[in-house]
């Protein structure tokens, strides 16, 4: 099967080369990140958000980047922020024990009910979108190489017959797997809240009665919006009533705003 083996080669040799191109790009260290760390080691909390936020801003997102911010936000009080940061470095890497201790720490310190997730939720979590999408293309390839291959050469087609039709169904699993994680991200997109203390009412009117307050950091699903009131569920499933000020969508431009 030496054609077989020489399209496995080339496959191969493509997702090395990509992964290499990958490696040279994160390499890429820029000066003002370091300066950030310098910041953060030097007990300038504010100052090292500030220059994250910077990078962000450029468009240099990456895991390290938002755990850093992450990590500067909570040393500066902005828990809720500091949240925000570590669950966006958790899709991107949701498998790192730094990132998961961190926010279980943030996540204690305030002290509320967490959302959870479901079963079907987490396990769409298991990978991320890039993994997803990375996997989609390599099912890809080789399913159409596979169907290239048994068109050039029509004795091999019996022998590829099988491998073939795998790669196929493969690469529709995994295209509704990706389809699915990305419309779960779409319309599911958790809140934060972001104020020192939120009066939760029961209402969507500053003359409603208080019903229970948020802490800065404070998870919530929102449910409903009306002009400038949000209605949300916390972990406890309590609802009510609050500004849209006071909280923040878990989304990377939650994490660029803040003092």
């Amino acid at each position: 099967m030496p054609f077989v083996r020489g399209f496995f080669r080339l496959v191969w040799g493509s997702l090395i080369g990509l992964w290499f191109c990958a490696l040279a790009h994160a390499s890429e260290a820029p000066g003002s990140f370091e300066q950030a760390n310098k910041l953060y080691e030097e007990s300038k909390y504010r100052e090292a958000a500030k220059a994250y936020r910077a990078l962000l801003q450029q468009g240099r997102a990456s895991t390290a980047l938002l755990f850093n911010l992450g990590n500067s936000l909570f040393k500066s009080g902005e828990v809720g922020r500091a949240i925000i940061c570590y669950r966006l470095a958790e899709q991107l890497a949701p498998r790192d024990p730094d990132i998961r201790a961190n926010l279980q720490f943030a996540r204690d310190s305030v002290g509320a009910a967490s959302l959870r997730k479901s079963a079907l939720r987490r396990f769409l979590g298991v990978l991320t979108t890039n993994e997803l999408t990375v996997v989609a293309a390599v099912l890809a390839w080789v399913w159409f190489g596979l169907l290239t291959l048994k068109e050039l050469r029509p004795a091999l087609g019996l022998s590829l017959s099988v491998y073939t039709k795998a790669a196929g169904v493969c690469f529709v699993l995994f295209g509704f797997w990706s389809a699915a994680v990305l419309n779960a991200q779409i319309r599911d997109v958790p809140s934060v809240v972001v104020a020192n203390e939120a009066v939760v009412r029961y209402g969507p009117f500053d003359e409603s009665q208080s019903a229970f307050t948020l802490r800065n950091g404070a998870e919530t699903t929102v449910l409903d919006r009306k002009d400038n009131w949000l209605q949300v569920q916390d972990g406890a499933k309590r609802i009510g009533w609050l500004r849209s000020n006071q909280i923040a969508p878990v989304v990377p431009q939650s994490a660029l705003e803040g003092s």
